[in-house]
């Protein structure tokens, strides 16, 4: 529960100073500039905590540095907007070039030790993530280009996430089978003769 409070710390930042500095005029400056800050800050935090930087946060940083202060410097909010698309595009191509690149596809590296599935299997949740990030951008810039601003926000701060554990409860339904029993139940079961 920490690391996804923490991992929502900047988006968080980025939402409550968007609705309180927004104005009549929905400017998005004061709230891209928090998320960078509350972005480095994460990083800096991440780093002294664990003494070292996970590369999406150096992605992340990037792209709401790079894309947030060409907004700022543009006065146009479309950029800082497809920035979660571009996301979610390099998601949908790393998933499906997974496939072909490396000895097995990025959801059996992530959760072969919790997961027991065959290769079809892995191959097959592998594409759904790849199509669930391709449909997650197509969203977005139907969002970010058809409706209002204040829709786009609550739509990548609540609509994306709800439909993320939507999507993560359907992938466990359909896996549940092939997930490997804790170890300590396993040790229980084997002194209990079971």
């Amino acid at each position: 529960m920490n690391k996804f409070l923490f991992d929502m710390f900047p988006l968080a930042a980025f939402f409550i100073t968007y609705f309180l500095t927004k104005g009549e005029d929905n400017n998005m400056k004061p709230a891209i500039i928090v998320i960078m800050i509350a972005t480095a800050i994460q990083m800096i935090v991440h780093y002294i905590k664990h003494k070292k930087i996970e590369k999406i946060h150096i992605i992340t940083l990037l792209s709401v540095v790079v894309l947030g202060g060409i907004t700022i410097l543009i006065d146009n909010p479309i950029f800082f907007k497809m920035k979660v698309t571009a996301i979610y595009l390099v998601m949908a191509i790393v998933f499906y070039c997974s496939h072909y690149i490396g000895e097995k596809p990025i959801t059996k590296r992530l959760l072969e030790k919790a997961v027991n599935a065959p290769d079809s299997t892995w191959k097959k949740i592998t594409a759904s993530w790849s199509l669930f990030f391709s449909a997650l951008a197509i969203a977005n810039i139907i969002v970010a280009f058809y409706c209002s601003q204040d829709t786009w926000v609550y739509f990548k701060t609540f609509g994306t996430m709800g439909l993320m554990l939507v999507f993560m409860v359907i992938q466990m339904y359909f896996i549940r089978q092939y997930i490997i029993a804790d170890n300590a139940e396993t040790k229980d079961s084997q002194q209990n003769g079971e």
